[in-house]
């Protein structure tokens, strides 16, 4: 068996929920060919997304996104855990320089795609999109050239504990001692990095990636964060303000 995908990090999770024995299978893993000061992360450690804070945190994210998307010249999409949440922040969002998209429970196919057409033409107006961790906007789209700069991820995005979940935790618990990282931990950051994924698809593309929320700097969170955005420093390196970080970044890059 040969599986390879963008993401199978960390390789004993899926090697064990794959049912793979571990000491007949290997690993590898390719680091990316684009130029890795394409890219700029910073994490947030202003605010907090725990989901009994979210209320009381709202208003400050929201300012804090709103910094972030007036200082990205193009297109910036944020991604949230949570529908709930995405409304909750949505209520408390500044006016910003940017044309405002929220992604919507019962958004039909034709708002999807008119979204989808206005994040990939060149000529439109800059937009702040709200979407959800996980769902169409954030996993398998490309947005060509540099249309889209910014990427904001607020909090790990961990799946929401439903019977199901509770269930699989249980499971992995018993089986591998790692239940909360099977169940929650590793697919939220999974939904975290793919998420992120949107804003460097080719060599030429250029942007910055914030994280929101000062969980990433935790265990098991930070250990899961990618070693490309690392560079073989400390997460607590990647500490800043979003929006001083971007004005920073393209500022540099004359945009």
């Amino acid at each position: 068996v040969i599986g390879l995908s963008a993401t199978l990090t960390p390789t004993e999770f899926h090697r064990d929920l794959l049912g793979l024995d571990g000491e007949r299978s290997a690993a590898i893993a390719i680091p990316s060919s684009f130029p890795p000061e394409n890219q700029r992360v910073v994490i947030d450690t202003s605010v907090t997304t725990r989901w009994r804070d979210r209320s009381r945190e709202a208003p400050r994210i929201a300012r804090r996104i709103a910094g972030f998307s007036d200082q990205v010249p193009g297109h910036c999409l944020v991604l949230f855990p949570s529908y709930a949440f995405l409304a909750e922040v949505a209520a408390q969002l500044p006016t910003t320089g940017k044309t405002l998209f929220r992604q919507g429970r019962e958004d039909h196919r034709e708002e999807r795609e008119a979204i989808l057409r206005e994040l990939r033409d060149p000529q439109a107006r800059p937009m702040l999109l709200l979407a959800v961790a996980g769902g169409v906007f954030a996993e398998g789209i490309d947005c060509p050239g540099e249309s889209l700069r910014g990427i904001a991820v607020v909090g790990p995005c961990l799946p929401p504990p439903d019977l199901e979940r509770r269930l699989l935790e249980g499971e992995y618990d018993e089986r591998f001692d790692r239940g909360f990282d099977y169940a929650y931990a590793i697919p939220g950051m999974t939904r975290v990095v793919q998420g992120a994924g949107r804003l460097i698809r080719s060599e030429r593309d250029t942007g910055v990636v914030a994280l929101l929320g000062r969980r990433f700097l935790r265990e098991p969170y930070r250990g899961l964060l990618p070693d490309a955005w690392l560079r073989d420093r400390p997460p607590e390196e990647l500490q800043g303000d979003p929006a001083a970080v971007a004005r920073e970044f393209f500022s540099g890059q004359g945009s």
